[in-house]
């Protein structure tokens, strides 16, 4: 079972991370208390989330009116994404605990002196 765990892991292009959280997954909340877990338990698994660039958020936002396009936008929280700026929806930020995007003092303050000096 073990040997055809892993090529359905392979199949499926599980990297090591993905497939230690299936692992841990199916340990969790696997709820067939009487039984093995199947190869699908495993390999269903899946914590993928969607994340957008703000111009992307925009785009998809064009058409709303104003309350609306501002309540779509509340829905959304930036995070830092391979050190790029990123937004995902803010239940994907809590419940797979993503970095939130920090600005760091120092950027800050440059950011205020430029505005101040404009």
């Amino acid at each position: 079972m073990v040997y055809l765990l892993r090529e359905r892991f392979k199949a499926n292009k599980f990297n090591d991370e993905r497939m230690t959280d299936a692992v841990n997954f199916v340990v969790d909340n696997y709820k067939g208390w009487d039984k093995l877990p199947s190869i699908g338990d495993f390999v269903s698994f899946d914590r993928t989330v969607k994340i957008f660039t703000y111009n992307e958020l925009l785009t998809i936002s064009k058409d709303y009116s104003a309350q609306q396009r501002g309540e779509f936008l509340n829905s959304f929280e930036r995070i830092i994404f391979y050190d790029q700026d990123r937004w995902a929806k803010k239940e994907d930020v809590a419940r797979y605990n993503l970095t939130k995007w920090v600005k760091k003092w120092k950027e800050l303050r440059q950011d205020m002196i430029i505005i101040w000096n404009a």
